[in-house]
């Protein structure tokens, strides 16, 4: 556990493994409570960075935007003498990796991102929402714009459902802590995030990465047609689709997900002999 200051934030990461090769992996919440991270092999290096304004990292006061993310990152990894890593982000996050491909290719091996498509269906708060957060009740607003997101599918499996009711657990805990000036910010990055991803679509062309996108194909905020559109429109990338997930696939399936990115990041390595 460690801090590190850029642009007068003082961001929060963790280290994990010793390995070469490097991964990067950007949470905006509690996401990196799951298993995934700890089934990678262990010859990874991992750098688990709380997204400046979120999680462990300073707050903040106003929605950062995602240019200004991407430079965050790229500060990060040159500190920490990196000369190429694997990106990877889940939601939010993962289109801040868009960002980083865009305006730093050089830095990059790879781009893995989870749940995150640059085009997405954000919702935009409606009359239930906005009342919530402007009584600063937090809980119900998130309950609200989280509803049926991570979890849109009925099953049997006694493992997913154990995950699936400890994720909630832990999405309950975090928004207690949650305050009104904290919600109005959040607000306004579903805002803009709507606006900024919308800009991604002429740019996804441009981007000269090795991609791999892990999309559910039950997730209403990354309707299937556009993540499909993504993918083709992206050189050379690899989009892996699971029928019977939503938003929360590294959730409640994180062998799967960690699954996909080692055999993606162990093709590469063999393709760049």
């Amino acid at each position: 556990m460690a801090r590190m200051s850029i642009n007068d934030i003082d961001v929060y990461y963790e280290e994990k493994g010793s390995g070469k090769e490097a991964l990067i992996y950007v949470q905006h919440g509690g996401e990196s409570k799951n298993e995934m991270l700890s089934l990678l092999p262990s010859e990874y290096h991992i750098y688990l960075v709380d997204l400046p304004g979120y999680g462990r990292s300073t707050n903040l006061k106003e929605f950062r935007g995602f240019k200004q993310w991407s430079d965050d990152i790229y500060t990060f990894s040159s500190r920490c003498n990196l000369d190429k890593f694997s990106y990877i982000g889940y939601s939010m996050t993962g289109i801040v990796g868009f960002q980083l491909a865009l305006d730093h290719p050089e830095i990059l091996k790879s781009l893995i991102p989870i749940a995150s498509i640059p085009i997405p269906n954000v919702p935009l708060p409606g009359p239930e929402e906005q009342t919530a957060l402007e009584s600063g009740n937090v809980q119900t607003y998130r309950s609200i714009t989280q509803r049926d997101l991570l979890f849109p599918t009925s099953t049997s499996d006694k493992m997913r459902l154990l995950r699936r009711e400890q994720a909630k657990q832990r999405f309950t805990q975090d928004t207690k802590s949650f305050s009104k000036e904290y919600l109005s910010v959040m607000n306004n990055q579903i805002l803009g995030t709507k606006e900024a991803r919308e800009e991604f679509v002429a740019h996804l062309a441009e981007i000269r990465v090795p991609t791999l996108l892990l999309i559910g194909a039950q997730d209403w905020s990354n309707p299937l047609d556009q993540a499909v559109v993504s993918s083709m429109s992206i050189p050379g990338a690899k989009a892996v689709f699971f029928q019977d997930y939503g938003h929360g696939l590294s959730l409640e399936s994180p062998e799967k997900v960690a699954d996909e990115i080692s055999i993606f990041i162990k093709d590469l390595n063999r393709n760049l002999k």
